[in-house]
C-alpha cells in the first residue's frame, strides 16, 4: 500500500470514527485538543489508543472548561466565527478566554475579575 492510499484510508476510519461519536463526545473531543478540527480530535484518539489510554479524554473537565463549553454552545456560529476571525485563531478555548479578559476576569479556572 503506498502512502496515498494509507493516508486516504486513515482519513476515511477517521470520518467514520467522528461520524460515530454524538455531540458530547465531539465536545469532549474539542475541549481535550483545544481546536473545533475533528482531524485533530482523530489524531488524539490515535495517540490515546497507541498508549493504550482509555478513549475519555486525558484533560479532565474543570468547572472553567464547563462555563466555557456552555458558553460556546450558546453562540450561534456567526459570532462563533466572528470570536475566531476577531482573534485569528481555531481554538474555542482562545475565544472562551478573550471573552473572560472582556469582561475583566483573568484567565485561568478561577475566573475571578482584576
Amino acid at each position: 500500500m503506498s502512502y496515498s492510499e494509507i493516508r486516504l484510508d486513515d482519513i476515511r476510519r477517521g470520518m467514520e470514527w467522528w461520524e460515530a461519536l454524538s455531540e458530547a463526545e465531539r465536545s469532549e473531543w474539542f475541549a481535550k485538543v483545544g481546536t473545533t478540527r475533528p482531524a485533530d480530535a482523530w489524531d488524539a484518539f490515535k495517540r490515546s489508543r497507541r498508549r493504550r489510554d482509555s478513549i475519555e479524554p486525558e484533560l479532565q473537565l474543570t468547572e472553567d472548561l464547563r462555563r466555557g463549553m456552555d458558553w460556546w454552545k450558546s453562540l450561534s456560529e456567526e459570532e462563533r466565527a466572528e470570536w475566531l476571525a476577531k482573534l485569528g485563531t481555531h481554538r474555542p478555548k482562545d475565544a472562551w478566554n478573550a471573552f473572560k479578559r472582556s469582561r475583566g476576569c483573568v484567565d485561568g479556572d478561577n475566573n475571578q475579575t482584576r
